[in-house]
């Protein structure tokens, strides 16, 4: 699977996680697809890249699936003060978000819904923020990472 890797982001740690889980992604129709400007990760260690791509992805994967016309959408942006990175997925309804998260919908508690508690620390170590939205059936993630 390694050896089918390719340059999406630039960044090796994005680019393998992202070929393995679009991979996962094309056998089950799910399109994925990523624009923008990631070069700015290179300010991140790789097990940190890792860590939020293979979360963010992992819950967009499962996210979409059921939804019409399932698709994921990672961008990057390198802005004046921060860069960001939004990773948005199509649902089959929206999913109600509280306090800037959201509750697993898994029925075995204890063992999930650690994704977003990674990704928030991930963040966190880079003073950095996100938030969560979701609507007209899109939901979407946007982390922000301050230039130093």
């Amino acid at each position: 699977m390694l050896s089918k890797s390719f340059c999406i982001t630039g960044n090796p740690a994005a680019d393998t996680v992202i070929s393995i889980k679009k991979a996962h992604a094309d056998s089950v129709g799910i399109r994925l697809t990523c624009d923008g400007d990631f070069a700015w990760l290179s300010h991140l260690s790789p097990i940190d890249v890792c860590a939020v791509f293979s979360n963010l992805l992992d819950n967009a994967l499962e996210g979409s699936t059921g939804a019409v016309n399932p698709c994921i959408t990672i961008k990057g942006k390198d802005h004046a003060h921060f860069y960001a990175l939004m990773f948005s997925n199509n649902v089959p309804e929206n999913i109600k978000i509280i306090n800037n998260s959201v509750k697993t919908s898994k029925k075995d508690r204890k063992h999930h819904g650690f994704g977003l508690s990674s990704i928030n620390s991930v963040v966190r170590k880079y003073n950095g923020s996100y938030t969560l939205k979701c609507k007209d059936m899109v939901f979407c993630v946007q982390a922000v990472f301050p230039k130093k």
